[in-house]
């Protein structure tokens, strides 16, 4: 039986999003983890309204070389999308 072509899209779109949703999963664990406390709605909000796995990826970079929440903050607003080498 083959599959239909809708039937695909459906599925790949369905791992995109499942992908997505891991990133922001692994984002906001790192942030409470390296900051010890839930991570703020606005930083939350932000996170779940990212839907590029690129530009997620570049704020968990950040998120690692951040010395505070607030400096990672201050990074997402200024647009930053990649840690400072």
């Amino acid at each position: 039986m083959r599959e239909s072509t809708v039937v695909a899209e459906w599925r790949a779109e369905g791992r995109a999003e499942g992908i997505i949703e891991g990133w922001r999963l692994v984002l906001r664990l790192v942030l409470e983890t390296k900051f010890g406390a839930p991570v703020a709605a606005d930083l939350a909000s932000a996170i779940e309204a990212q839907g590029d796995v690129d530009t997620l990826g570049s704020w968990l970079g950040l998120a690692v070389e951040a010395e505070s929440i607030d400096a990672f903050r201050s990074a997402l607003l200024a647009g930053t999308t990649a840690p400072s080498r």
